[in-house]
């Protein structure tokens, strides 16, 4: 799929959160960018696929960015988005700047992916085009590899 953006490179988002936060990014800079993004993903899909259909993508994006990321792994069964936000926001803060990035940018790009083979490329760009412009990045992808969504 070629939905993800094309500098959605953890440099780029990197610099995109930079921007949002007026120059001062920390991990905690990172974690609020993620989750603002997720939020407003939240609000934008939960009429499309249902909010069972977004916690289920999110909890998958989760999982699968966890193979890379391993202290994103979330045990506990959060029964809604707000608490599942909540502990992803505090993993990502516990971390170091560059590690949050890296793990975000995958985070996003593999929940974008996931949507992609759901709803088809086309309609994401539709739905989340607004969220690519909100971080300031390209809206289509060429430069990261497909994630596995299989296991």
């Amino acid at each position: 799929m070629s939905t993800r953006n094309k500098d959605a490179s953890p440099e780029a988002l990197h610099r995109a959160m930079e921007r949002q936060s007026e120059g001062t990014l920390d991990a905690g800079a990172v974690a609020k960018s993620t989750i603002q993004t997720l939020r407003q993903v939240n609000v934008t899909l939960t009429p499309v696929i249902g909010e069972v259909g977004v916690n289920v993508l999110f909890k998958r994006s989760l999982h699968l960015t966890s193979r890379t990321f391993p202290w994103l792994t979330i045990a506990e069964n959060h029964g809604d988005a707000g608490d599942f936000l909540a502990s992803l926001g505090a993993r990502l803060a516990g971390r170091d700047t560059k590690e949050a990035v890296e793990a975000s940018s995958a985070l996003l790009a593999g929940f974008t992916e996931l949507l992609a083979t759901l709803i088809g490329d086309s309609l994401v760009e539709t739905l989340l085009g607004s969220l690519s412009a909100s971080l300031e990045l390209p809206s289509k992808q060429d430069s990261i590899p497909k994630q596995d969504t299989t296991s």
